[in-house]
């Protein structure tokens, strides 16, 4: 379980190919991330978002003693600082309350209510049989 991270995401000139394709998804890659920042990855289907943050995923090795390698950190602990949306919406076979709160678990109900506000879904969670209860599959 990690409380806090510092340091910075840091690809250099990264170039990286897919075992089932040709053609590179990324050439020449570089950009920083410094602790701290929030960073947005935007672009058009198959230019390589997914790659970059599958790569951060698993990838990640810090070079000072201090560090972690991110498979030795905990998911649950990880989630608090990477936010991913994908292009397609993904729901998990559990209640809406519990997937709104995928991100952070211990979020309160009010909590949950006011993200389903600002995204705009809270009328329709109510107009469902359960409300925030009903189970999606």
């Amino acid at each position: 379980k990690v409380d806090r991270v510092k340091g910075k995401i840091e690809f250099i000139d990264v170039v990286f190919t897919h075992k089932t394709r040709a053609t590179p998804a990324l050439e020449h890659l570089s950009f920083t991330v410094n602790s701290g920042e929030t960073v947005v990855i935007v672009g058009e289907s198959e230019c390589g978002k997914s790659t970059i943050l599958q790569l951060i995923k698993s990838s990640m090795i810090a070079k000072k003693s201090s560090s972690y390698r991110i498979k030795n950190i905990a998911p649950s602990s990880l989630r608090k600082y990477i936010g991913y949306v994908p292009q397609e919406p993904i729901m998990f076979s559990m209640d809406i309350q519990r997937n709104i709160k995928f991100g952070n678990v211990e979020a309160k109900k009010e909590e949950v209510i006011k993200a389903s506000k600002i995204v705009n879904v809270h009328d329709f969670i109510l107009q469902q049989r359960d409300g925030y209860c009903t189970n999606v599959t």
